[in-house]
């Protein structure tokens, strides 16, 4: 890396915030009491807190992707630095983080489930097996319309463009004979003058 790219480097980690320092932190005492026992939140709080880390490791390495080997190292020295993370293993983390990726979609899901169950489910490997269970006939049937929709749409629109161009020809048409119009009655007025002028 040159230079200039170390100082931006440097400048992106230094425009940290103090927010994602302190998810950071939440990350670490949810990682704790879920130690004593899972909970729903704390799950949530730990799937933030390696969101920021997948976004400082993807600042840290210049991608905006994260992939690669640059990100993966980026990510590894995140996670030296909070050991909470460390501790999690690979398939947990990556499950938190799309519990925190998908929360809006979960939270509207959970509210559906008995409170019994939903008591139970707190673990963020469950949680997305259990809503990729629930929602897979749903995600099948609505590719299936979407697709359908889309060649619909798609024709719709050809339609619409061909009516479009359609006018477009016929106004150009009209604005043609008109144009023509006006250049024959200007050169009538050009001949009548020089008529007048002989």
């Amino acid at each position: 890396m040159g230079p200039k790219r170390d100082q931006a480097i440097d400048l992106a980690e230094d425009l940290a915030t103090e927010h994602e320092a302190r998810i950071e932190e939440i990350a670490a005492q949810a990682a704790e009491r879920i130690s004593r026992g899972q909970h729903w939140l704390d799950w949530l709080a730990i799937g933030e807190g390696l969101v920021v880390g997948r976004q400082r490791a993807m600042r840290r390495s210049g991608t905006n992707r994260p992939d690669g080997s640059a990100y993966n190292r980026s990510f590894g020295n995140w996670m030296d630095e909070h050991k909470w993370a460390r501790d999690l293993d690979k398939a947990t983390r990556n499950h938190a983080m799309w519990c925190a990726d998908h929360r809006a979609e979960i939270e509207y899901w959970r509210k559906t489930l008995a409170s019994n169950i939903r008591a139970n489910l707190n673990h963020p490997t469950s949680i997305k097996r259990r809503y990729e269970s629930a929602h897979k006939v749903d995600k099948d049937e609505s590719e299936k319309v979407h697709t359908e929709s889309k060649a619909q749409q798609l024709e719709r629109r050809c339609a619409e463009l061909e009516d479009q161009l359609a006018e477009a020809l016929k106004k150009n048409a009209d604005l043609q004979k008109e144009l023509d119009r006006r250049e024959a009655e200007a050169k009538d007025r050009r001949r009548a003058r020089g008529a007048k002028r002989a």
